[in-house]
């Protein structure tokens, strides 16, 4: 092969940016954001029905939407996610440079490829940023096919860019500003100024008669869906750069015009020369092949070096690390779940943390044990969340989590309540549907789990399930062959509990049933214990005595200590019956320990509480005394 701009430093010049780029991005995504966590964040619900495909196609960047939510499915698994999201933000980059490739230049081919940055950074904030990606591949794709038609004509040419935009808005939505902005820039280089002017009237007009078309479609997502994400300011930043970044490279060229004109004149003005007197230029040397490789591995490590800035910058470790704890609680890996909830520090604790480590030592075995050695904050619910209370969350996620929590319980009542309401705001989520089908299962209601059943088998990954499901239905052998059913007909309180009522009076009706539902007792326990209630730990004690225990749990044990001295506190000492239960040797000195270092501190409560973590911070003591524990990690 001929060595040159055609032979082999021009095609390094040409694929290696795309290369390293692309590995770059696949890595990145595979092992730093982790697409399983994006999926698990946003949970992308597809149906394969030909009602969603045609309440899709009858909007406004349908397709693109139904589009994203097909290939997002792929997020569940992290190599296949990781690699087609890394195909479609080189994609978009390509489309990119292919639309901007009639004026030219290795600046303008590098330039899209920097489109990669504000992509990367959507997805570093745990978005499934696929419907804007697409959106804006189909908007580029269209401005570079326009430009390429063999038209020669200018008023044919307009009317194809005018079908051609009002096409790709109902395609991609407001990405369609882009490829107007781009088809302006273009005809008003080329001194077609009124041709430009049709296309920023496009751009102005289209959006707003899509709102009297589509009455669900209001002013601001018209001209901004589904490019600009409004989630968070980095995510609003980084879509922004993506819409306006081709408008821009497309203005490029006549900018460097416009500013070596500029710099001619003023040389002129400073030295004029013989060639400049002529109005000569001198020729520009021809960069030799060592000389164009490093110019390509120097673009190549400046793009690499800026998206590496926006990675860093924009990655969200923190809804990284609740994510992970929120996707090992779904698949039920408790140890997974207390592994994870050790290395979080203590400020990015959130309720839904507590109560995911909480079932995961219950289902462990340690809850009584080890409670504290965990966070927990007394202003902060966790435990059972919001149940219990006249308030009814909006958030989507404490109802779903609630209602699993119920229906493990045996409340099966309960629990379809809370699900109703997280079905309001995740609409068809697969696990959501699962739990409606259980619980009109334990409800002994066919007609309506079928209906669920039915709607989770129109989801691609979770039709063998749903089919299996039906199949159970069909033989009428659901309830004793789903292994969560038969435990909630187990546990299902017989008498109706009172409107609204308190998690001690939910967790009473379990134990007046089966006196032996250890995952009542311990429960109702901890309920205690958050809520710095001693004395009603130490009136309940006897209930061990059901389970067969002999001795009793640390946390408990530390309750009934806690309630005898503060007897002792108001003048009437006397002993905590505990029937055949006895206390651990050494107990009561810990106690007293707990207490001197206390006194030591004298009023200073912030000093006797950070000397006092590493020894005490994992006891009930401590929570009882500070309301909060010292678990986690600084």
């Amino acid at each position: 092969m001929r060595k040159g701009d055609g032979g082999y430093s021009g095609a390094v010049g040409r694929v290696l940016p795309w290369a390293v780029v692309g590995l770059c991005t696949l890595g990145y995504l595979c092992l730093a954001v982790r697409p399983d966590l994006v999926y698990h964040c946003s949970a992308p619900v597809f149906e394969t029905s030909a009602a969603a495909l045609d309440e899709h196609l009858s909007r406004p960047a349908g397709a693109i939407r139904y589009a994203s939510l097909a290939m997002g499915q792929l997020l569940a698994w992290p190599t296949a996610g990781a690699a087609a999201t890394a195909g479609m933000i080189l994609g978009v980059c390509l489309a990119g440079g292919w639309a901007l490739s009639p004026a030219g230049g290795s600046a303008r081919r590098s330039g899209a490829l920097l489109a990669a940055v504000p992509l990367v950074a959507i997805y570093s904030s745990y978005y499934a940023g696929i419907e804007v990606g697409l959106s804006m591949l189909v908007a580029l794709a269209v401005a570079g096919g326009i430009e390429r038609l063999p038209i020669r004509r200018q008023p044919v040419r307009v009317g194809a860019f005018l079908l051609a935009a009002a096409g790709t808005y109902w395609l991609a939505g407001s990405a369609m500003l882009a490829f107007a902005a781009i088809w302006a820039i273009r005809e008003a280089n080329a001194r077609r100024l009124l041709s430009a002017a049709v296309g920023l009237a496009v751009a102005a007009v289209v959006p707003y008669l899509a709102t009297h078309l589509d009455v669900f479609l209001g002013p601001a997502e018209a001209y901004t869906a589904p490019v600009v994400v409004y989630r968070k300011a980095t995510l609003v930043a980084a879509s922004i750069i993506l819409w306006a970044w081709f408008p821009l490279l497309a203005a490029y060229p006549a900018a460097v015009r416009a500013g070596r004109r500029v710099w001619v004149r003023l040389r002129r003005r400073v030295r004029p020369s013989d060639g400049q007197a002529a109005g000569k230029t001198p020729p520009r040397p021809r960069a030799s092949r060592l000389g164009r490789i490093a110019r390509a591995a120097l673009g190549t490590g400046t793009i690499v070096a800026l998206g590496a800035l926006a990675a860093w910058a924009s990655l969200d470790t923190r809804q990284r690390a609740l994510a992970r704890i929120d996707q090992l609680a779904s698949r039920r890996d408790w140890p997974g779940v207390l592994r994870e909830a050790r290395r979080l520090p203590l400020a990015n604790v959130t309720s839904h943390v507590i109560f995911d480590v909480d079932r995961a030592l219950f289902h462990t075995g340690r809850l009584p044990e080890e409670m504290f050695s965990y966070a927990h904050k007394v202003f902060m619910p966790g435990l059972t969340l919001y149940l219990g209370t006249r308030y009814i969350p909006s958030n989507a996620l404490t109802c779903l989590k609630t209602s699993d929590l119920l229906f493990e319980w045996g409340h099966v009542n309960e629990a379809e309540h809370f699900a109703h309401e997280a079905l309001e705001v995740l609409d068809n989520r697969p696990a959501l549907l699962e739990r409606q089908f259980m619980v009109y299962v334990a409800k002994g209601q066919p007609v309506a789990a079928r209906t669920f059943a039915t709607a989770l088998a129109k989801q691609p990954f979770w039709a063998g399930r749903a089919r299996r499901y039906l199949r159970l239905l069909d033989e009428n052998r659901c309830p004793e062959a789903l292994v969560e059913v038969r435990q909630a007909l187990k546990h299902m309180p017989r008498l109706d509990s009172r409107p609204w009522p308190t998690v001690e009076q939910m967790l009473g009706l379990l134990l007046h049933r089966d006196p032996t539902n250890r995952m009542a007792l311990e429960y109702l326990m901890a309920n205690y214990l958050v809520r710095r209630q001693p004395k009603r730990v130490a009136e309940n004690i006897r209930r061990l005595e059901a389970l067969g225990v002999a001795e009793i749990p640390r946390h408990w044990e530390e309750a009934i200590l806690m309630h005898a001295y503060q007897l002792r506190l108001k003048g009437r000492p006397r002993p905590i019956p505990l029937g055949g239960l006895r206390l651990r040797p050494g107990a009561q000195q810990r106690l007293e320990r707990f207490l001197k270092a206390r006194a030591s501190f004298g009023p200073d409560e912030v000093a006797a509480r950070k000397a006092m973590a590493e020894e005490f911070g994992d006891s009930y003591y401590y929570y009882h005394l500070f309301g909060m524990t010292s678990g986690g990690r600084e």
